[in-house]
């Protein structure tokens, strides 16, 4: 019974002091939301013909090993809207539009990047939803802040979460 009770405190104190969002695929690190546009390479300007985004958002996260992510896998709610993720990047690289599924080590970063025609602030409670069969998987809420500059640099990505 001891022991259950100095279980029960110590998962507490993990939980006040998570600094990331777990989700599906791995957990979240941070967020944030930009009304400039963030160059994306390979881009499919026929395929996006019509971007009317007020607000990019950005969504770091970290996979489960050998677990894989692509720009299909997951849609960004807000207001009651998904968005499709649009750009990938990994690490510091820059964003890409590329349909394959990227995997990689325990430490590797990736960052979806959204295009979001509404509008997107702090006090809005986001989430990061499956597209994934099945759908069994609860939404991920977070919230975000607004970018400083650049959308979401690599740099400002710490390893325990920034939440």
């Amino acid at each position: 019974m001891k022991f259950f009770a100095i279980f029960i405190v110590f998962a507490s104190v993990l939980t006040l002091s998570a600094k990331t969002v777990p989700f599906r695929s791995g957990e979240i690190l941070a967020a944030e939301y930009s009304s400039s546009k963030p160059t994306v390479i390979n881009w499919n300007k026929h395929l996006f013909v019509n971007n009317s985004a007020s607000n990019y958002v950005a969504v770091a996260v970290r996979l489960h090993p050998k677990r894989k992510i692509s720009i299909y896998d997951y849609a960004f709610f807000v207001n009651g809207r998904n968005y499709s993720c649009v750009a990938i990047r990994t690490n510091g690289g820059n964003f890409t539009y590329i349909q394959n599924a990227l995997g990689g080590s325990k430490d590797e970063i990736f960052t979806l990047l959204f295009f979001v025609n509404e509008s997107v602030s702090s006090e809005n409670t986001v989430a990061l939803i499956s597209q994934l069969p099945p759908r069994k998987y609860d939404p991920a809420e977070f919230k975000m802040t607004e970018a400083d500059g650049v959308l979401l640099p690599f740099k400002s990505i710490k390893k325990d979460g920034n939440f």
